[in-house]
């Protein structure tokens, strides 16, 4: 009705208006040897990171921040277990510049931006080929597999046997649901895989790692050399039939 309809657009212009006033109320600004970050209406806040607790810069751009030609920059710091800062709306110059200057690099400041050829791609043959095997279906047929404890005692058993007395029919309907199941987790893997590691490339630059990836959602992570504190490779038989291997960094 008129009155729903009212209380429900005046909700999404508080909302607009909060937004507004908080991103006018934020600001950030390196001053000497630390980050300053601070921002709030009522509530009122500010941050100092030294800039040598800073460990990474992210980049991610989501799709609002594609609309708007922006993207947002998270500082990790040595010892947080959650990002320090965000600057959710920041344009692309700004953004490089700041992340130079974050990790103590002006000479990134001046030189022109160069190919390195990258350590490691992903294309997206290889990235179908990783959601195939990436061991994400055994996980979901296990969560269906332990749904089964909700069910009544003895619920399984019982439409195992009456399948049993229905026929050959009701046998073929169930391996046929089973592989429906399988298919479909299979294609939710895959997607999935392919949304987060698309065109996934691993570059070193200098002293730095960095790592590039993200269909919807593009991420870009400088991580520095002295921060990884080893090299962790897996294979699953599925993988191993492959002949491939999953290589994870651990860092500090």
């Amino acid at each position: 009705d008129r009155e729903s309809l009212i209380i429900l657009l005046g909700s999404f212009v508080l909302i607009v208006v909060a937004s507004v006033v908080r991103f006018y109320r934020f600001s950030y600004q390196i001053d000497d040897d630390t980050l300053v970050v601070q921002g709030g209406f009522l509530n009122t806040w500010r941050r100092v990171i030294p800039l040598p607790r800073i460990q990474s810069i992210n980049l991610v751009r989501k799709l609002r921040h594609r609309l708007f030609g922006v993207l947002e920059i998270r500082v990790e710091a040595a010892g947080g277990r959650q990002t320090e800062a965000a600057l959710v709306a920041v344009i692309p110059g700004e953004a490089e510049r700041l992340r130079a200057s974050l990790l103590a690099r002006p000479d990134a400041l001046h030189r022109p931006e160069t190919e390195v050829p990258p350590l490691a791609r992903l294309g997206p043959g290889m990235l179908i080929v990783a959601g195939v095997t990436g061991g994400r279906v055994p996980i979901i047929a296990a969560l269906l597999g332990s749904m089964q404890e909700l069910l009544p005692e003895g619920f399984v058993l019982d439409l195992v046997d009456r399948l049993g007395q229905a026929g050959r029919a009701s046998l073929i309907l169930l391996i046929a649901a089973v592989i429906a199941f399988l298919t479909i987790s299979l294609i939710i893997s895959v997607i999935g895989t392919v949304l987060v590691y698309w065109d996934f490339t691993l570059r070193r630059d200098g002293d730095r790692v960095v790592v590039t990836r993200g269909l919807l959602e593009t991420r870009r992570a400088v991580v520095p050399l002295t921060r990884l504190q080893a090299l962790r490779i897996d294979q699953n038989l599925l993988r191993l039939a492959f002949g491939l291997v999953s290589v994870r960094a651990v860092t500090a």
